[in-house]
């Protein structure tokens, strides 16, 4: 037999280099056109080819709680009847039985089905009850259609950070980062049982749901303050978010103009904007500030292990400044949990009000997004610990009303990047550009104000930006608080922004309470370890718990006192009576108290885990105050 060549070999191969592809084309393309209703088939079939349908079917999309466990966005099961024209057994087979059902006259419903469409929607989101009845006529050609619709019972509120979703898949916020926490996580009944179990009974839909930082109350608060100032949303941008300082956590995030993600179709593409992750150019303000601590970190001594007493301009070293602005996360390719597309570029800053340029900082950055400058000063009072801002805590699991848990989403930080005793001047150097406040509380307030611009078309867009930092407490902040309002044009903040330079303070007083009380109700109740810090709580004789100083400003406080007698009362007066003693609280059945773990009497200090049981009236109830 002769050899075969090696040109028609390779004219063999490359002929199915062309067919193998085309051939897999007009099947996938064939399939589309049968599942999406274009191509006419028996919808058993069409049901059969639907891959996705089904799927969405066995894994319906997790719910987002705020971590309060308050509803941030759901997914519930719609379901629609249509019918197939080509299927039925004849028009007034039909249109009687459903008359009635789905409540709609018989005229109407007969025109429509005479009409030229062969796969017709009859009714969408029908009642159960309209369902049963449905099923129970069994009509042919009369299918039923299921789907899981995303509902976002908050509308407008924490509407850019939460996100929205198209055909069951997040296309900004959160509900972005979902999808890839869906992908990597698909748990079988084996692998369920290996997880670490985080609650016993928490009540609520199956599936594997994500728990936010958010809190919800604080987020309403901001919202009403930014409705409260009245300004004119039309070529004004602005918001105000909060975050914990020692660990990036996104409380509250709140801007105008804003969207209802239920239907967010019908807005604007600026409505979508994120203030926040775009580049604003830095007030002078914060620009000193970062100068200062750029010329701290460049003269500390390796000789003395110390900070000269005065710092000069001549002593600076411009490489580990650069180096800086890396560890303090003010350079490109920072990537947030709630955010999906990169800022957008300004291309320089311009011209000052008084018509001069802006003084030259050297290498402070010029151009920072809010997230970015929040990044930095959490960082800066930190030790250089790489702080992320992120509003993901965890992924769990939520099976029988047990809670297991797939991913603990907080950040984990690596510390001491700056140099010794740097992080201890900073409270000072901030001070230096900002303003003590007023009120019982210690806050730190910095506003500033700049202008930037980008060029479309060779023609100059000028944006002028007002901005807010604030700081609780003032030398060791738990709390940043950043308010913005950005308005197109050259000079047109001055007017109508009294109002926000007046009472932009006023929030601090209710979101620290808010932040106080939560922290309490975690402390206890929390199923895992906190790395948050527990609040003092007040000395005294008796069972009153006593705070002994540990010696460091960034350590926790430590309490002590006795664990009381709980036997025999409710899980409310048990868990009023360990209010701020700093304990985790493991609760096991329902009721009254009838044991616990250590034994009344038993020396507590906090940190310890305390274990109650109850059970339904299984002791003499002692009378409560």
């Amino acid at each position: 037999m002769a050899p075969r060549s090696r040109l028609r070999t390779r004219e063999g191969k490359r002929r199915w280099l062309v067919v193998v592809p085309v051939i897999l084309a007009c099947t996938g393309g064939l399939v589309f056109l049968i599942t999406s209703g274009y191509l006419e088939v028996p919808d058993s079939l069409r049901r059969t080819l639907s891959f996705s349908t089904r799927l969405d079917q066995d894994l319906p999309r997790g719910i987002i709680y705020d971590r309060s466990y308050k509803e941030l966005a759901v997914s519930y099961e719609r379901v629609s009847v249509y019918v197939n024209v080509r299927e039925i057994e004849g028009i007034g087979a039909i249109v009687t039985p459903l008359t009635s059902i789905l409540e709609e006259s018989e005229e109407d419903l007969r025109k429509r089905l005479e009409g030229d469409t062969l796969r017709l929607w009859l009714a969408r989101d029908i009642t159960q009850e309209q369902e049963d009845a449905i099923k129970a006529l069994d009509l042919k050609g009369v299918f039923l259609h299921r789907e899981h619709v995303r509902y976002y019972p908050n509308q407008e509120i924490g509407a850019h950070l939460v996100g929205f979703v198209e055909e069951d898949t997040g296309l900004s916020g959160v509900e972005y980062y979902l999808n890839s926490l869906q992908t990597t996580y698909r748990i079988g009944e084996q692998q369920a049982q290996k997880l670490t179990k985080l609650e016993e009974s928490q009540p609520g839909t199956d599936g594997q749901h994500l728990i936010l930082t958010l809190d919800l109350r604080i987020q309403r608060l901001l919202e009403d303050y930014l409705s409260s100032l009245e300004l004119d949303a039309e070529n004004r941008r602005y918001g105000v978010m909060v975050m914990e300082a020692s660990s990036g956590a996104i409380i509250g995030y709140a801007q105008k103009p804003s969207f209802d993600p239920n239907r967010f179709q019908i807005f604007p593409q600026n409505n979508f904007v994120d203030l926040f992750n775009q580049p604003m150019a830095l007030p002078d303000e914060l620009k000193i500030y970062f100068r200062d601590l750029s010329l701290l970190e460049s003269q500390y001594s390796e000789e003395t292990a110390n900070l000269p007493w005065s710092i000069t301009a001549e002593d600076r070293q411009l490489g580990v400044q650069l180096q800086l602005w890396e560890k303090l996360g003010t350079g490109k390719g920072q990537r947030y949990d709630f955010v999906s597309e990169p800022p957008e570029l300004s291309n320089r800053v311009a011209k000052d009000q008084t018509g001069t340029m802006h003084r030259d900082f050297e290498t402070v950055p010029v151009l920072l997004t809010p997230l970015q400058i929040v990044t930095a000063v959490a960082r800066s009072f930190y030790d250089g610990s790489t702080i992320t801002p992120h509003v993901a805590d965890r992924y769990v699991l939520r099976k029988n009303q047990s809670e297991f848990l797939l991913e603990d989403l907080e950040q984990e930080m690596s510390g001491n990047n700056l140099q010794p005793g740097v992080s201890a001047e900073v409270a000072k150097l901030l001070s230096a550009q900002g303003k003590k406040g007023s009120g019982p509380l210690d806050t730190l307030t910095v506003g500033g104000e700049s202008i930037s611009y980008t060029s479309v078309n060779k023609k100059k867009i000028f944006t002028n930006h007002r901005m807010k930092l604030g700081l609780h407490p003032a030398q060791n902040p738990e709390l940043i608080f950043f308010g913005l309002v950005s308005e197109n044009g050259y000079r047109v903040l001055q007017r109508n922004l009294s109002r926000f330079e007046q009472t932009f303070e006023d929030i601090y007083a209710p979101v620290v309470a808010r932040q106080n009380v939560i922290k309490h109700l975690m402390s206890m109740m929390e199923p895992r370890e906190l790395k948050t810090r527990n609040l003092r709580g007040g000395g005294g004789p008796g069972g009153e718990p006593q705070v002994i100083p540990t010696g460091g400003t960034k350590r926790k406080p430590l309490f002590i006192t006795k664990m009381p007698d709980l036997t025999g009362l409710s899980l409310r007066k048990s868990l009023r009576i360990l209010q701020g003693t700093g304990v985790t609280v493991t609760v096991k059945g329902s009721g009254r108290v009838v044991r616990q773990e250590p034994e009344p009497g038993t020396v507590l200090v906090s940190g310890a885990t305390v274990i109650i049981e109850l059970q339904p009236d299984r002791v003499e109830l002692k009378a409560e105050k």
